[in-house]
Protein backbone atom coordinates (compact mmCIF):
# COMPACT_ATOMS: atom_id res chain seq x y z
CA UNK A 1 0.00 0.00 0.00
CA UNK A 2 2.58 2.52 1.19
CA UNK A 3 4.68 1.90 -2.30
CA UNK A 4 1.28 2.43 -4.67
CA UNK A 5 0.73 5.59 -2.79
CA UNK A 6 4.12 7.16 -3.32
CA UNK A 7 3.32 5.95 -6.93
CA UNK A 8 0.22 7.75 -7.35
CA UNK A 9 1.69 10.84 -5.32
CA UNK A 10 4.13 10.84 -7.71
CA UNK A 11 1.89 10.03 -10.98
CA UNK A 12 0.08 13.26 -9.69
CA UNK A 13 2.91 15.47 -9.02
CA UNK A 14 4.23 14.65 -12.42
CA UNK A 15 0.98 15.56 -14.21
CA UNK A 16 1.04 19.08 -12.96
CA UNK A 17 4.74 19.55 -13.45
CA UNK A 18 3.80 18.40 -16.97
CA UNK A 19 0.83 21.13 -16.86
CA UNK A 20 3.05 24.00 -15.58
CA UNK A 21 5.82 23.79 -18.31
CA UNK A 22 3.15 22.95 -21.02
CA UNK A 23 1.27 26.50 -19.42
CA UNK A 24 4.76 28.28 -19.51
CA UNK A 25 5.43 27.32 -22.92
CA UNK A 26 1.77 28.43 -24.29
CA UNK A 27 2.48 32.12 -22.23
CA UNK A 28 5.83 32.69 -23.90
CA UNK A 29 4.25 31.62 -27.37
CA UNK A 30 1.39 33.85 -27.00
CA UNK A 31 3.49 36.65 -25.71
CA UNK A 32 6.41 36.47 -28.57
CA UNK A 33 3.01 36.29 -31.49
CA UNK A 34 1.62 39.17 -29.85
CA UNK A 35 4.40 41.35 -29.29
CA UNK A 36 5.71 40.41 -32.78
CA UNK A 37 2.44 41.43 -34.17
CA UNK A 38 2.71 44.60 -32.26
CA UNK A 39 6.10 45.43 -34.67
CA UNK A 40 4.47 44.77 -37.63
CA UNK A 41 1.29 46.87 -37.18
CA UNK A 42 3.28 49.50 -35.50
CA UNK A 43 1.35 49.44 -32.45
CA UNK A 44 3.28 51.09 -29.38
CA UNK A 45 1.68 49.41 -26.47
CA UNK A 46 2.45 46.22 -27.70
CA UNK A 47 5.93 46.28 -27.84
CA UNK A 48 6.26 48.63 -24.64
CA UNK A 49 2.87 48.71 -22.58
CA UNK A 50 3.86 52.29 -21.74
CA UNK A 51 5.59 55.37 -24.32
CA UNK A 52 8.52 55.77 -21.70
CA UNK A 53 9.42 52.04 -21.47
CA UNK A 54 11.93 50.34 -23.47
CA UNK A 55 10.04 47.99 -26.12
CA UNK A 56 10.60 44.64 -25.99
CA UNK A 57 12.81 44.08 -29.31
CA UNK A 58 11.44 42.29 -32.50
CA UNK A 59 14.82 39.71 -32.09
CA UNK A 60 13.77 39.24 -28.21
CA UNK A 61 10.13 38.48 -29.10
CA UNK A 62 11.28 36.42 -31.68
CA UNK A 63 13.32 34.45 -29.05
CA UNK A 64 10.57 34.09 -26.53
CA UNK A 65 8.60 32.73 -29.12
CA UNK A 66 10.85 30.47 -30.16
CA UNK A 67 11.70 29.16 -26.18
CA UNK A 68 7.92 28.92 -26.31
CA UNK A 69 7.70 26.58 -29.15
CA UNK A 70 10.75 24.59 -26.36
CA UNK A 71 9.27 24.19 -24.07
CA UNK A 72 5.68 22.82 -25.94
CA UNK A 73 8.36 20.09 -27.65
CA UNK A 74 9.59 19.65 -23.83
CA UNK A 75 6.03 18.54 -22.82
CA UNK A 76 5.26 16.99 -25.65
CA UNK A 77 8.99 14.80 -25.79
CA UNK A 78 9.56 16.45 -28.86
CA UNK A 79 13.55 16.14 -28.69
CA UNK A 80 14.63 17.61 -31.64
CA UNK A 81 12.37 20.35 -32.02
CA UNK A 82 13.10 21.29 -28.68
CA UNK A 83 17.35 21.34 -29.38
CA UNK A 84 16.37 23.19 -32.40
CA UNK A 85 14.50 26.19 -30.78
CA UNK A 86 17.21 26.10 -28.12
CA UNK A 87 20.25 26.16 -30.54
CA UNK A 88 18.48 28.80 -32.62
CA UNK A 89 17.52 31.04 -29.30
CA UNK A 90 21.28 30.28 -28.09
CA UNK A 91 22.93 31.76 -30.95
CA UNK A 92 20.53 34.64 -31.00
CA UNK A 93 21.84 35.61 -27.99
CA UNK A 94 25.18 34.96 -27.58
CA UNK A 95 25.68 37.19 -31.22
CA UNK A 96 23.66 40.07 -29.12
CA UNK A 97 26.51 39.98 -26.49
CA UNK A 98 29.02 39.41 -29.34
CA UNK A 99 27.92 43.28 -30.57
CA UNK A 100 27.87 44.67 -27.23
CA UNK A 101 31.34 42.63 -26.03
CA UNK A 102 32.95 44.09 -29.52
CA UNK A 103 31.43 47.01 -30.31
CA UNK A 104 30.37 45.73 -33.59
CA UNK A 105 27.18 45.04 -35.71
CA UNK A 106 26.38 41.75 -37.24
CA UNK A 107 23.00 42.92 -39.02
CA UNK A 108 21.29 40.65 -36.74
CA UNK A 109 19.32 43.56 -35.09
CA UNK A 110 17.43 45.04 -38.10
CA UNK A 111 17.38 41.92 -40.29
CA UNK A 112 13.73 41.14 -39.96
CA UNK A 113 12.29 45.22 -39.66
CA UNK A 114 13.22 48.45 -39.38
CA UNK A 115 11.92 49.41 -35.66
CA UNK A 116 9.56 52.00 -35.67
CA UNK A 117 10.58 52.53 -31.87
CA UNK A 118 13.59 53.75 -30.30
CA UNK A 119 13.21 54.57 -27.14
CA UNK A 120 15.75 53.65 -24.34
CA UNK A 121 17.59 52.02 -27.07
CA UNK A 122 21.40 52.28 -27.31
CA UNK A 123 21.04 50.36 -31.32
CA UNK A 124 17.98 50.62 -33.72
CA UNK A 125 16.31 47.09 -33.08
CA UNK A 126 19.11 45.61 -30.10
CA UNK A 127 18.19 43.84 -27.20
CA UNK A 128 19.22 44.73 -23.79
CA UNK A 129 21.88 42.63 -22.66
CA UNK A 130 20.08 41.06 -19.89
CA UNK A 131 17.89 39.69 -22.18
CA UNK A 132 20.81 38.54 -24.75
CA UNK A 133 22.27 36.98 -21.92
CA UNK A 134 18.86 35.61 -20.89
CA UNK A 135 18.42 33.97 -24.15
CA UNK A 136 21.51 32.52 -24.84
CA UNK A 137 21.37 30.89 -20.66
CA UNK A 138 17.70 30.23 -21.67
CA UNK A 139 18.56 28.16 -24.80
CA UNK A 140 21.36 26.17 -23.98
CA UNK A 141 19.19 25.07 -20.39
CA UNK A 142 16.84 23.48 -23.14
CA UNK A 143 19.89 21.73 -25.40
CA UNK A 144 20.98 20.64 -22.15
CA UNK A 145 17.95 19.00 -20.77
CA UNK A 146 18.01 16.74 -23.63
CA UNK A 147 21.69 15.31 -23.70
CA UNK A 148 21.75 11.79 -23.97
CA UNK A 149 23.52 11.55 -20.61
CA UNK A 150 23.76 13.77 -17.40
CA UNK A 151 26.10 13.27 -14.52
CA UNK A 152 27.18 15.19 -11.40
CA UNK A 153 27.43 18.68 -11.63
CA UNK A 154 25.83 18.66 -15.53
CA UNK A 155 22.58 17.75 -13.36
CA UNK A 156 22.76 21.41 -11.85
CA UNK A 157 23.59 23.34 -14.45
CA UNK A 158 19.88 23.99 -15.88
CA UNK A 159 19.11 24.72 -12.09
CA UNK A 160 21.78 27.11 -12.07
CA UNK A 161 21.46 28.74 -15.39
CA UNK A 162 17.68 28.53 -14.83
CA UNK A 163 17.82 30.61 -11.86
CA UNK A 164 20.34 32.96 -13.04
CA UNK A 165 18.05 33.91 -15.87
CA UNK A 166 15.40 34.49 -13.24
CA UNK A 167 17.32 36.48 -11.00
CA UNK A 168 17.73 39.18 -13.99
CA UNK A 169 14.03 38.66 -14.69
CA UNK A 170 13.14 39.00 -11.12
CA UNK A 171 15.47 42.16 -10.88
CA UNK A 172 14.43 43.79 -14.26
CA UNK A 173 10.86 43.57 -13.27
CA UNK A 174 10.99 44.58 -9.31
CA UNK A 175 12.84 47.68 -11.09
CA UNK A 176 10.10 48.80 -13.03
CA UNK A 177 7.47 48.35 -10.52
CA UNK A 178 9.48 50.21 -8.06
CA UNK A 179 11.19 53.00 -10.21
CA UNK A 180 14.77 52.02 -10.00
CA UNK A 181 16.30 52.55 -12.82
CA UNK A 182 19.50 50.51 -12.47
CA UNK A 183 17.46 47.24 -11.97
CA UNK A 184 17.02 47.45 -15.60
CA UNK A 185 19.58 49.60 -16.91
CA UNK A 186 22.95 48.72 -17.88
CA UNK A 187 24.23 51.91 -19.20
CA UNK A 188 25.11 52.90 -22.05
CA UNK A 189 23.22 49.60 -23.11
CA UNK A 190 19.53 49.25 -24.22
CA UNK A 191 16.97 48.82 -21.51
CA UNK A 192 15.92 45.53 -20.55
CA UNK A 193 11.46 45.83 -21.68
CA UNK A 194 9.57 44.72 -18.80
CA UNK A 195 8.01 42.23 -21.23
CA UNK A 196 11.23 40.47 -21.79
CA UNK A 197 11.83 40.75 -17.62
CA UNK A 198 8.20 39.06 -17.07
CA UNK A 199 9.33 36.63 -20.01
CA UNK A 200 12.42 35.67 -18.45
CA UNK A 201 10.95 34.17 -14.93
CA UNK A 202 7.92 32.63 -16.87
CA UNK A 203 10.34 30.71 -19.11
CA UNK A 204 12.54 29.32 -16.01
CA UNK A 205 9.55 28.13 -14.32
CA UNK A 206 9.13 26.07 -17.22
CA UNK A 207 11.88 24.93 -17.56
CA UNK A 208 12.26 23.81 -13.50
CA UNK A 209 9.08 22.30 -13.47
CA UNK A 210 10.31 19.63 -15.79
Amino acid sequence: MPKLWLAAKYSSLTARLDLVVLAAGEFAVALGSVVLFGWYTHNPWLVQLQPTFAPMQYNAALSMLLCGVGLLALSWKRVRLEVVCGTVVAAIGLSTLYEYIFGLSLGLDQFFLQPFTTVRTSHPGRMAPQTALGCFLTGTVLVILRLPTRHGLIRLLPALLGLLVSGLGLVGGLGYLTGMLTAYQWQPFTDMAVLSAVACVVLVVGVLAD
